[in-house]
């Protein structure tokens, strides 16, 4: 997805059958029932099939379930009156596509929009007659105003062009709501097919939680192909005044619960920046508490530049580890410290262990 507020955090991810709930709930969305938000999705390969299915918060562990065949049989399934909701001739809940490449052409000054300054043949100029409609009026019904919460480098400084997709394009799309008694925990399904390969550009449509249950904590989980995302949606008694929220002042942890990153998937911060020559492993023990305070507080001092997670590593592996594997522990090794080039010995079990 191209979703800053998602658990991806606007990165594809391959953790099946989604990203894990953090340990502190942060939804990314607030509305009341039947209040329209937007997503928006990258369209990098053509004719595949993105579906976002809406479910209780309580029902996170059906997400297992959601194969391309199961959304395909509650879609199949779904009676007339499912389609109704979703059926506006106005276009109010049709997709249309952003890009960034149309105001840059083929000119060589692109800032960081990626489909222009290459040809004619590598940025959009709406020439596709069987794809676009043309450009998309801000008074269309279709139309979504997009909020600073979506806006990246990657729109350019020119910033991003709606584009309208014909009927004729549309009808590969479905979007159905309704009860199945074979999947209870589904409130709803939105398929959206990827018409043209633009790998650095998106398609967007509103939608909404039907909230069945009442108002509490739901998902949309995306699905694409290998790839999978989650958007925590907070449903409240009435409409909210502001739906994706203010960003907070200072800084916020979210713990996120998650399998280990091997050595090598991920860069240190004592590596990454050699002019930083504090700590980069910080011993959490029962001396301190199990307190890891003064690691949080090293990243905050580096700014989101050169520190954006703490990882937090077991010094030993459980005993329910595979024996290929336990003595593997993804702890960082050879990390520069001090102001020569030795060894990091704060990163090893056996310095942690004094």
């Amino acid at each position: 997805m191209h979703n800053p507020r998602s658990r991806s955090g606007n990165k594809a991810s391959t953790l099946i059958p989604g990203p894990s709930k953090p340990t502190d709930r942060d939804p990314h969305v607030a509305v009341g029932a039947g209040q329209t938000f937007a997503i928006e999705w990258t369209t990098g390969h053509p004719r595949s099939i993105f579906y976002f299915v809406i479910l209780h918060g309580t029902d996170e562990e059906s997400i297992e379930l959601h194969t391309d065949e199961l959304l395909e049989n509650y879609i199949d399934q779904a009676p007339e009156s499912a389609y109704s909701m979703y059926n506006s001739s106005s276009g109010y809940w049709d997709k249309s596509h952003l890009s960034c490449s149309y105001l840059y052409g083929s000119g060589d000054d692109c800032d960081d929009c990626k489909n222009c300054g290459q040809g004619d043949e590598d940025y959009n100029d709406l020439s596709d007659t069987a794809v676009y409609a043309g450009l998309l009026s801000p008074k269309h019904e279709s139309y979504i105003n997009r909020t600073s919460v979506f806006e990246s480098s990657e729109d350019g400084d020119y910033g991003v062009t709606h584009m309208q997709y014909l009927d004729s394009v549309l009808t590969d799309d479905a979007r159905v709501a309704y009860f199945n008694a074979d999947y209870p925990w589904i409130e709803a399904v939105h398929k959206f097919t990827v018409e043209k390969k633009w790998a650095q550009e998106f398609d967007t449509a509103r939608f909404d939680i039907p909230a069945r249950r009442g108002s509490g904590e739901y998902l949309v989980h995306m699905v694409w192909r290998g790839y999978r995302d989650i958007i925590d949606v907070d449903v409240l008694p009435s409409n909210a005044a502001d739906v994706y929220g203010q960003q907070a002042e200072g800084t916020t942890w979210i713990k996120t619960d998650h399998c280990a990153y091997q050595r090598g998937t991920y860069d240190s911060s004592g590596v990454a920046q050699k002019s930083w020559r504090g700590e980069t492993c910080f011993p959490l023990w029962s001396a301190n508490g199990y307190n890891a305070t003064s690691c949080l507080e090293q990243c905050e001092s580096l700014g989101t530049s050169k520190c954006t997670a703490a990882n937090v590593v077991p010094l030993t592996n459980p005993p329910n580890v595979v024996p290929f594997l336990t003595d593997q522990v993804n702890i960082p090794r050879s990390l520069i410290k001090g102001s020569g080039d030795e060894l990091n010995t704060d990163c090893t079990a056996s310095y942690m262990e004094v």
